[in-house]
């Protein structure tokens, strides 16, 4: 099991594949094993870097660190641990703070970036939703308290007609209930607390790297458009039909087939 051992944390890691190097960074309540329906397509055409966030997954760490600029140093460690002196990067909601953290304070380890289902900065109404989330998941009580807590989860982070198929949703309840490396309810809360704290909005400008903005269409955590009249002209946008906020579970293909035409024509 890869660890790269820091001062003040243990950060699990995997690199699968070969090809330019590609770091994917997971975001809210997610590690690196969010991406496994799509990293088989991409680590056919690129050393797909995945690691587990400060809170979450096999990493870690004191919970005091949580914060974005200290996961962004964690990507600095790895890639420099790793020895690549560049990397495309593409962060996924909170990891797409963590990506634009990264993009502005290291911009010469850039060789592109990919900002999926994010923004610059937090909604006040996101930011009053997470909090729920986190106060009502440390005082889950019993089995059916927590399926309802994923459930509800889900009905913000997947499309509507995922729901179509009872199933399938109890399936993906389950998973999350069953998982090995779960959260805990405080490491949930600082991630909410260092999400809250980030905003880079007046720093777009700053933004030199060749960007891609990708959301889902149905997207109602980070929808279309939330921060289009203010990005910086190198900035490419597209949207993903038939998925929400969790873009790359429930449209892996059509995802995996904008990352690569954009990286391909980098």
């Amino acid at each position: 099991m890869p660890i790269l051992s820091l001062a003040d944390a243990d950060i699990y890691y995997e690199v699968h594949g070969n090809g330019p190097p590609l770091c994917l960074v997971a975001g809210l309540a997610s590690d690196s094993q969010s991406w496994l329906p799509i990293i088989g397509e991409l680590a056919a055409d690129y050393r797909t870097i995945l690691f587990d966030n400060r809170g979450a997954g096999r990493t870690r760490c004191s919970e005091e660190t949580i914060t974005i600029p200290n996961i962004a140093n964690d990507c600095l460690a790895l890639f420099d641990h790793l020895g690549l002196p560049s990397v495309s990067l593409l962060g996924h909601s909170m990891g797409g703070f963590i990506a634009q953290e990264f993009a502005l304070s290291y911009p010469d380890r850039l060789h592109s970036l990919i900002l999926v289902a994010t923004s610059p900065c937090n909604s006040k109404r996101n930011n009053q939703l997470f909090a729920d989330w986190a106060s009502s998941f440390k005082n889950l009580r019993n089995a059916s308290e927590i399926q309802a807590w994923f459930r509800n989860l889900f009905f913000w982070i997947l499309s509507p007609s995922f729901f179509n198929h009872p199933q399938a949703v109890d399936q993906a309840v389950q998973a999350a209930i069953e998982y090995p490396y779960p959260q805990t309810p405080s490491a949930f809360a600082k991630q909410v607390e260092a999400i809250a704290a980030f905003d880079r909005t007046h720093d777009l400008h700053r933004f030199h790297v060749r960007t891609l903005l990708l959301n889902g269409q149905n997207d109602s955590v980070f929808p279309q458009g939330t921060w289009s009249d203010i990005l910086p002209p190198n900035v490419l946008s597209s949207q993903i039909d038939n998925a929400a906020h969790a873009v790359h579970l429930e449209n892996p293909n059509d995802f995996v087939s904008c990352v690569k035409d954009f990286l391909s024509a980098s």
